[in-house]
């Protein structure tokens, strides 16, 4: 594992809050392991990393990995630890709006790589307003 995890003042990087829950603290751990913070918005960072996953997503549609985006959207949950409460990454993507999240992504594949460029099928979903789900129900 990384050597940071054997250092003898690990609890300095984390402390507990009035609430009795863990925190960590982040600073700590960016001087052990040298890189610097780049100082990218949080919602960059968020949104970079949501883009990445609704891309795989929809490329998981695809390919018919999953049959069904309630099927993705429930693996995401319970396999991989998407938020519950936000469905998955596909109903996230209702929620959002197809057209917005293309935009983002767009956005931040012009900034962070092409990478995070959109797939062609959620590009033509986005222009017709277009939803995996339809008023709760897959389409």
């Amino acid at each position: 594992g990384p050597q940071w995890v054997e250092r003898e003042d690990l609890a300095k990087a984390f402390t507990r809050g009035s609430d009795g829950k863990w925190r960590v603290n982040d600073g700590e751990i960016t001087g052990w392991i040298g890189k610097p913070d780049p100082g990218y918005p949080p919602g960059d960072l968020q949104d970079r990393l949501y883009a990445a996953m609704l891309n795989e997503s929809v490329r998981c549609l695809d390919e018919r990995v999953a049959a069904s985006p309630a099927d993705l959207d429930l693996a995401m949950v319970y396999g991989v630890g998407f938020p519950p409460q936000r469905g998955g990454p596909l109903a996230e993507a209702d929620t959002r709006g197809l057209m917005k999240v293309v935009e983002r992504a767009d956005e931040l594949a012009g900034r962070f790589g092409r990478r995070l460029e959109p797939p062609a099928r959620l590009r033509e979903m986005a222009g017709r307003d277009g939803r995996f789900f339809q008023g709760g129900k897959e389409p």
